[in-house]
C-alpha cells in the first residue's frame, strides 16, 4: 500500500524531545533558526498549505502493526509516529494530524532494528567478487544451487578478460554439516548451478575450497592446483595454503570502488533481515580473515562522509598490546582519536576484541590490566575476546584491578563468547558492572576453543547484563535467534537445548542488550518515544512462526532513523506493487523483477 498524505496542519502534541540535547553556538543556532523561519514565511507568503509543504514538514505514521517494543514492561502497542528520526510516540492512539503520511502494516508484526554485537562486517564487506548470503539459511546442495543460480542470474557472464572481481564469491557463515548431503558443493555442481560464471567457495578461514570449470582454468593459470572435482585444497599452517591463495588472487587489484559496491550489497542485505546496527570487530586472521586497522575502514568511511550507510557501525579497534611492545599501540589510539568519535551512523564505540594480541596462550595479567588502566582513565569501552576458562579468569581478574581504581560500571564493559563462563565469574562481573556478549559459534556444531556454550540460559538467570551477536556470520540475526531459543545446530542437534532462552529474550539481548554494549541504550534497541526511528516490520510474527520457519524470517519493511532504506513491495509499492524498494546510494530504487 502506498504512503498516504493529506493537507498539512500543525503537530504540537507530540514534540521531539531526544534524550541527549545537542548545543549549538549561539551564532550557529540563530542561522538555523533563522533559516527555519524564513522558510515558514515564504510558505506562508504563497499559501503554501499543500502537500508540496506536508513533504516536508509531516510525521510519519505506521499504523494498524503490532509492534514489540521491548521496553521495560514488553509492551505491545499497535501506531508508531515518528517526526524527523525519531519515534515520538507508540500507542493505541497517537493522534491525527493533516500532514501525515500513514502506512497501513496491515497487521505484521515490527520489532526495533536488530543490533549485532560483535560482527566482522566489514571484512566481509569487501571482499572480492559477488557475495551470496542466502548459503546462511541452504540445507541442502539442491538450495545452495538455486541461490548461486538467482546471484547468476543478474551478473555479466565471464569473458576473456575475467578478474577476481568478477567471481561468485561466498567465504562466511557456512558449514559443510548445514547441508543435508554433508559436504561441498563439486564443481559438476556449481556448473551447473553457474555454468558461465565463475564460482569459489571457500570454508573459513583456512578452506578448503571448491570452484567450478570457468574459475578452474582462471586459478590453473594463476599457479594454483586445483582437483578434477573443483577442490583446493586448505590445512591451518603457518604459511597461506592453496584455498587461501586462490583466496588473495581474487584480491588482486580490487578497487575502492569494489570494495564500496561490495559493503553497498552486504548493507543491502542486511536491510532485507532487520540487521540495522553493527558492533564493529576489525581483526585480523590470515587469508579471508586479514583486516588492516589502518586502511580496510576506507570503503566504510567513504560510504558514511557521502551520506550512504543505510547500517549503523560502532567501531571497536583492536589494541594489539604486546609483552615486546608494551602498551604502546593502547596509548596511541586514546592520543589520536576521540571516544564517540562519529555521528549516529558511525562512530568510535571502544577497543576490542583483542585489546592485547594473541589471547591463544594467554598473556600476562599486568599487560591487561595495564592495558585496560589507559582505556578506563579515558573513557574508552573495553570488548574483550574471552572463551575458556583461563581466559576467563585472567579478564575478569583484570576488570576487577582496574575498578579498583577507576570504577567501570558506566563504561559498559563486556567479556565476548564466554563458552565456559560459569556462576562464580557471572557474579564477579556483575558485581562490578560488567556483561558478557554472547554469540552462537556452536549454530553448526563444532568450534576450535572453549567448551559447548555459551550457556545462555545460565547467564540470564545469573542478572548479568547479556547481548546477542553472531561474530564471523551469520549475517541475518534470525539464524542466531533461532539457536538461542531451540539450542538446536544447523543440522537438528539439541546441543544447547537445556540452555535455551524465550524469544523474548532473545530479542532484548539483539536489541537493547546490544544497544547498551555501545553506550546506545538511550537512541537504540526499543520502540519509544526520544529513540531513533529503527524499525523492522516483518514476514511472519515473531511470536508464534514455527521454530524451522525462525531462522528465515525476514523484514517486508525496514527503517533506519524514519527513512526507508528497504520494502518488499508488499507494504511500500513500487512499480505497480511488483518491485523491491532499497536505498542505493543517498536515492530511493525501485528494483523491478
Amino acid at each position: 500500500m502506498p504512503i498516504q498524505s493529506t493537507r498539512c496542519a500543525a503537530a504540537e502534541q507530540y514534540p521531539l524531545v531526544s534524550p541527549r540535547q545537542i548545543l549549538l553556538p549561539p551564532g550557529l543556532l540563530f542561522l538555523v533558526l533563522g533559516s527555519a523561519l524564513t522558510s515558514v514565511a515564504a510558505a506562508q507568503s504563497t499559501g503554501q498549505n499543500s502537500d508540496d509543504w506536508c513533504a516536508v514538514s509531516g510525521d510519519l505514521v505506521l499504523t494498524n502493526g503490532r509492534f514489540l517494543t521491548v521496553d521495560a514492561d514488553d509492551s505491545i502497542q499497535s501506531t508508531v509516529r515518528i517526526r524527523g528520526d525519531r519515534i515520538v510516540a507508540a500507542g493505541e492512539d497517537v493522534g491525527s494530524y493533516d500532514c501525515d503520511r500513514q502506512i497501513d502494516l496491515g497487521g505484521r508484526t515490527a520489532v526495533p532494528g536488530l543490533i549485532n554485537n560483535h560482527l566482522h562486517f566489514l571484512r566481509a564487506g569487501i571482499r572480492p567478487g559477488y557475495d551470496v548470503r542466502a548459503v546462511e539459511t541452504a540445507t541442502s546442495i539442491a538450495e545452495l544451487q538455486a541461490a548461486i543460480a538467482a546471484r547468476a542470474a543478474g551478473l555479466p557472464p565471464a569473458t576473456d578478460t575475467l578478474t577476481g572481481g568478477d567471481f561468485i564469491s561466498i567465504v562466511d557463515s557456512w558449514s559443510t554439516r548445514q547441508f543435508a548431503e554433508q559436504r561441498r558443493p563439486t564443481l559438476a555442481e556449481l556448473d551447473e548451478a553457474a555454468p558461465d560464471h565463475a564460482v569459489y567457495m571457500m570454508g573459513y578461514p583456512f578452506g578448503p575450497g571448491v570452484t567450478n570449470s570457468v574459475g578452474k582454468r582462471f586459478f590453473e593459470a594463476a599457479g594454483i592446483a586445483v582437483s578434477d572435482e573443483g577442490t583446493i585444497a586448505g590445512q591451518p599452517g603457518p604459511e597461506l595454503n592453496e584455498a587461501q591463495q586462490a583466496y588473495e588472487v581474487l584480491k588482486q587489484g580490487q578497487t575502492l570502488n569494489d570494495k564500496r559496491r561490495s559493503l553497498r550489497e552486504l548493507m543491502q542485505f542486511s536491510n532485507t533481515v532487520g540487521l540495522s546496527t553493527v558492533l564493529e570487530g576489525g581483526g585480523s586472521f590470515p587469508g579471508p580473515g586479514v583486516f588492516d586497522e589502518y586502511r580496510d575502514y576506507d570503503a566504510v568511511m567513504a560510504l558514511w562522509r557521502e551520506r550512504e550507510l543505510t547500517v549503523r557501525f560502532r567501531l571497536f579497534y583492536q589494541g594489539w598490546a604486546t609483552v615486546d611492545g608494551g602498551i604502546e599501540a593502547i596509548q596511541e589510539r586514546v592520543d589520536n582519536t576521540f571516544m564517540g568519535l562519529g555521528d549516529d551512523m558511525l562512530k568510535v564505540s571502544g577497543f576490542g576484541e583483542n585489546v592485547v594480541a594473541n589471547t591463544t596462550p594467554i598473556q600476562p595479567l599486568e599487560l591487561f590490566v595495564d592495558a585496560y588502566t589507559i582505556a578506563a582513565e579515558h573513557g574508552w569501552l573495553i570488548h574483550q575476546h574471552s572463551v575458556n576458562v583461563l581466559e576467563l579468569e585472567t579478564h575478569t581478574t583484570a576488570f576487577e584491578r582496574v575498578n579498583e581504581i577507576f570504577p567501570i560500571a558506566d563504561l559498559h564493559w563486556n567479556l565476548s563468547h564466554v563458552q565456559e563462563i560459569d556462576e562464580g565469574i557471572l557474579a564477579r562481573l556483575k558485581a562490578i558492572g560488567a556483561g558478557v556478549a554472547v554469540q552462537n559459534h556452536y549454530y553448526h556444531g563444532s568450534f576450535a576453543m572453549g567448551d559447548v556454550g555459551p550457556p545462555y540460559r545460565l547467564i540470564l538467570d545469573s542478572g548479568a547484563h547479556m547481548s546477542a551477536g553472531s561474530d564471523g556470520g551469520p549475517f541475518s540475526p534470525w539464524v542466531s535467534i533461532y539457536h538461542m531459543t531451540t539450542g538446536l545446530t544447523s543440522y537438528g542437534d539439541p546441543i544447547l537445548a537445556e540452555q535455551a532462552i524465550t524469544r523474548m529474550e532473545a530479542l532484548r539481548a539483539w536489541t537493547l542488550g546490544s544497544a547498551w554494549d555501545a553506550h546506545s541504550e538511550d537512541d537504540l534497541g526499543s520502540i519509544e518515544p526520544g529513540k531513533l526511528a529503527d524499525i523492522v516490520v516483518l514476514s511472519d510474527d515473531y511470536l508464534s512462526v514455527p521454530d524451522e520457519e525462525l531462522k528465515r524470517l525476514k523484514a517486508v519493511l525496514t527503517l533506519i532513523g524514519g527513512e526507508i532504506v528497504y520494502s518488499d513491495g508488499s507494504v511500500v509499492a513500487c512499480g505497480g506493487g511488483q518491485g523491491t524498494w532499497y536505498r542505493e546510494g543517498t536515492e530511493s530504487r525501485c528494483q523491478l523483477p
